[in-house]
């Protein structure tokens, strides 16, 4: 691929949401000297008001946040409107350069629309409902290439575009060696310490942890990670699922910024959890990112059935149960009998398999067939 190649990135989350792919994938393109530009849609504003939105200074990283022209912007064909006039100023700027569209939320479907002399990419990392159907079909017409970070996501796509490719999942490999020498040694506690960490949200299952943490006071449990409301969901009813784990004396609530305290968190685990409710389809079908990082660790895993987690090449490296009762006796024969050096190497493994370095250079490999 070219240096002077510039690739566009629409962004969905915030900059520093916990559940950074995007981040990450700008990050390690830059890291090749390639320029990336980060469109910040959610910090759109009204081109006479000031920026108030700060970015620190990133090599190789600019971040665009969109101008709009037209007021009066609760009105749906209004705020389409102003969408599409910032890109097509946009396009406008960068109509010599040759481009990479980088999209990884259907709603940006309209993207490529807007730009000549491109390449456009499907970074598929989740699982859209019925609710964003539309949008996606629309966005998997638009691109030239889809590129999926499971299994579960590639049965969903196969018949959707022949140009369809399997890339590795994205692991900060690179933050979680640098931040193991600086570890403090592992804390002495007299419980076992049950831990999750990321966002704390609707996508977990709220019943299943009441029953395991009321049933179980001899176990502590530790939950690091910001709690998140997203769109559409009711940030109320997540506060009061919330406090209704709070009342019980075993749980903690802990979040940081800070990688190094929260690899401290997850080396003090002496068990790792994902706790999803796979009633949502969204969770059914997700793969954790979460799940390399306690791999890299060394942590024995209990997940609910996430389908990808029940592919053979986890077997015996995550347990996975659905109801309480099996939770709890999984938990009792992991403290009775630890994690075996055998079953951390293939955990290790698979986690660097799957570095941040492994998913973008198998990318652009794809793309680079492609003449700009």
């Amino acid at each position: 691929m070219k240096k002077n190649t510039l690739i566009i990135m629409p962004f969905t989350l915030p900059w520093d949401w916990s559940a950074d792919f995007q981040r990450q994938t700008c990050l390690e393109l830059a890291k090749r000297d390639l320029k990336v530009i980060a469109y910040m849609s959610d910090d759109a504003h009204f081109f006479l008001k000031k920026n108030i939105q700060k970015y620190q200074k990133i090599k190789n990283i600019s971040f665009y946040i969109p101008k709009y022209y037209i007021p009066f912007r609760k009105f749906k064909f209004i705020e389409k409107i102003n969408k599409y006039l910032s890109l097509l100023i946009l396009s406008f700027k960068l109509r010599w350069k040759r481009k990479i569209i980088w999209i990884f939320d259907p709603q940006f479907h309209y993207f490529p629309n807007f730009f000549q002399n491109k390449t456009s990419i499907y970074d598929c990392v989740d699982f859209f409902g019925k609710e964003q159907e539309n949008d996606e079909l629309k966005l998997i017409k638009n691109v030239d290439k889809i590129f999926v970070n499971s299994q579960s996501l590639l049965n969903t796509h196969k018949s959707k575009k022949n140009e369809i490719f399997l890339v590795p999942q994205g692991f900060n490999q690179n933050e979680f060696e640098k931040n193991l020498k600086l570890l403090n040694k592992k804390k002495k506690h007299k419980k076992p310490i049950i831990g999750y960490v990321g966002g704390i949200n609707y996508r977990f299952d709220y019943k299943l942890l009441i029953n395991l943490i009321s049933t179980n006071p001899k176990w502590n449990f530790s939950f690091w990670g910001p709690i998140q409301n997203y769109p559409g969901e009711n940030l109320n009813n997540i506060l009061k699922q919330i406090t209704n784990i709070q009342q019980f004396p075993n749980v903690q609530f802990n979040s940081t910024k800070n990688k190094l305290e929260l690899i401290n968190a997850i080396n003090n685990f002496d068990i790792c959890i994902i706790p999803y409710d796979i009633k949502q389809k969204f969770n059914l079908y997700c793969y954790p990112m979460k799940i390399f990082e306690y791999f890299y660790m060394g942590k024995p895993v209990i997940s609910t059935p996430i389908k990808e987690l029940e592919l053979s090449k986890f077997n015996n490296l995550v347990k996975i149960h659905n109801s309480y009762q099996d939770w709890e006796n999984q938990i009792k024969k992991i403290l009775s009998k630890p994690w075996s050096t055998k079953i951390y190497s293939q955990q290790k493994k698979l986690a660097i398999d799957n570095s941040w370095k492994n998913k973008v250079d198998a990318v652009l490999d794809i793309i680079g067939e492609i003449n700009l």
